[in-house]
């Protein structure tokens, strides 16, 4: 453990994957970069975060990820996929495409069959729009797994970890079957509460913690976590719960329907503490029918990695890099950093820079510093004109909007011609923002409001928080302002959108901060003079 531990430290020397990370913490991500990829199925859309190198010499492998643990709240489940990418990313030429509860539709999970499930998961696997083969990650405690036989003709190679519900043919008439549905009867009732302090109490049963220090740690961190949860959370995990009680032998037979995939590499992954009869024996079974697997374990795991810490995530990564050295799949160029960085002999593996590698990760490193001055410009005129004002006015990061994407009511306060340019997809102007609306189609979502850093948005809350606050009808729901606005989401690596819903890296703005930018590199800043009119509202000429 103690040699995995230093591991970790050499090879993720910028995130400490543990309760004291603050949730709000804006993670850097160098050499890896990360974003959110908006997608569209029918009337649904939802957002696919993606990892990649940020400088690679050649095609990217790419790599879907199927985070559906029922009991992971998304953000604990961010932070474990972003420590696997770190380390994944790092070392191999490999795009991670990772999905998760977002992406299924209401009418899902409405059904009594995980099959309309299973029909948006490859939908939106779909809309990716991935040429080639991919390599398949399933993380689902088996909810997700039947769609390997829909997509094998498309898969290289799969990872599936802690794999469940693949009974033998007598389990349906044991007493453990009976007792095993009344349990997730009472898990079921938990998430329709979303009674997080109940279900805290559950995840003795699905991370593996050492020592009391650590249990009190994983509960608070959870209940923190799933407190800030949408309500597709709690719904995602009510319906896994209710479909293996009302019929815990569905997969079952689905996998009893389903061929032998001969030609399907890959490894089946078990936490090493994970329950025999509900994973291991489901595990082997799995083998029978994708004979080319081999079975490995997750040291010191239960059967949710993602709620464990960063030696399983890293376990995990390493089971990943097992899968491409199968598939002779090329190195990341990105190991040029890790040169640059002088932390390669840490990480036991070669580095081929190649031709022209050192001028590029030259470009990228200064790149960064810009873009590192440009934010530091950006936070300090929000400190200085935005941090302080009226009491009870609540902030949120850019970051804690897109992690919620979906889930909130966007605000735009800026002038009509800045929105045309472009604006985050999905909101609003203040004239579009009506009790009608509040009530009915986003009754249940939160409220935030954003402007260029943040000035004239905390003027609008201010003067509408009062009514605001009366349509806010459950206790997850808040209104607030986006810190450092525009030029807060651009750094944190944002989508725009222009006046067509076309994506764009324009943005339009009248801030500069002593003569110095605040936007990240890259993007094509637009200044128009603001308007006589909107320069008179009151609001407006209280925050300027």
């Amino acid at each position: 453990a103690e040699a995995h531990l230093d591991k970790v430290r050499a090879m993720l020397p910028d995130i400490a994957y543990s309760s004291s990370v603050p949730l709000n913490q804006n993670i850097v991500l160098t050499p890896v970069n990360s974003y959110i990829r908006q997608c569209r199925v029918g009337a649904r859309t939802f957002g696919v975060r993606v990892w990649e190198p940020c400088i690679h010499n050649a095609s990217l492998t790419n790599m879907v990820c199927l985070s559906f643990e029922y009991l992971v709240p998304a953000r604990l489940a961010e932070l474990a996929w972003h420590t696997l990418a770190r380390a994944v990313c790092k070392r191999w030429s490999v795009r991670m495409w990772v999905l998760d509860y977002n992406v299924i539709s209401d009418e899902a999970l409405q059904a009594t069959s995980f099959v309309p499930l299973h029909d948006d998961v490859v939908a939106a696997i779909d809309t990716l729009k991935i040429e080639g083969k991919f390599v398949l990650v399933d993380s689902s405690l088996g909810e997700t797994t039947p769609v390997v036989w829909r997509l094998h003709p498309r898969i290289m190679a799969s990872l599936i970890i802690n794999f469940r519900g693949f009974h033998g043919q007598d389990f349906a008439s044991a007493d453990t079957c009976t007792k095993v549905q009344k349990r997730y009867s009472m898990i079921k009732e938990l998430c329709r509460a979303r009674n997080c302090e109940e279900m805290s109490k559950l995840l003795g049963d699905y991370a593996y913690r050492e020592d009391l220090k650590q249990i009190n740690a994983t509960d608070d961190l959870f209940k923190d976590t799933s407190l800030r949860e949408p309500p597709a959370f709690f719904e995602h995990a009510t319906f896994h719960c209710k479909r293996i009680e009302e019929d815990i032998m569905e997969r079952t037979r689905m996998y009893q329907s389903f061929e032998r995939l001969a030609g399907m590499k890959g490894i089946i992954a078990c936490g090493a503490f994970a329950p025999d009869m509900w994973t291991s024996d489901s595990s082997v079974r799995l083998r029978e029918l994708l004979p080319v697997t081999s079975i490995q374990y997750i040291h010191m795991g239960k059967s949710c990695w993602a709620l464990e810490g960063t030696l399983q995530a890293l376990q995990v990564s390493e089971l990943i890099g097992t899968c491409f050295k199968r598939l002779n799949l090329r190195r990341s160029a990105c190991c040029a950093s890790l040169q640059a960085l002088e932390i390669q002999g840490n990480l036991g593996f070669e580095i081929d820079l190649g031709e022209n590698k050192a001028s590029a990760m030259e470009d990228v490193f200064s790149q960064q510093e810009v873009d590192m001055v440009r934010k530091a410009n950006a936070e300090q005129l929000y400190r200085e004109v935005v941090e302080f004002g009226f009491l009870g006015i609540l902030f949120c990061s850019a970051a804690d909007v897109r992690f919620s994407f979906g889930q909130t009511l966007l605000v735009d306060c800026r002038p009509e011609a800045y929105r045309a340019v472009s604006t985050i997809p999905g909101s609003f102007t203040p004239d579009q923002v009506n009790d009608g609306m509040l009530e009915t189609t986003h009754m249940d979502k939160s409220i935030v409001v954003f402007c260029d850093i943040g000035d004239v948005s905390k003027q609008y809350l201010h003067h509408q928080h009062q009514r605001w606050s009366s349509k806010l009808l459950f206790r997850w729901q808040k209104a607030c302002v986006m810190t450092m606005g525009m030029a807060g989401w651009c750094h944190d690596g944002g989508m725009l959108a222009d006046s067509s819903g076309e994506m764009t890296l324009k943005v339009c703005t009248s801030l500069i901060f002593d003569d110095k930018e605040i936007f990240p590199v890259g993007y094509e800043i637009q200044r128009i003079k603001i308007n006589a009119d909107f320069l008179a509202m009151p609001t407006v000429r209280t925050a300027l």
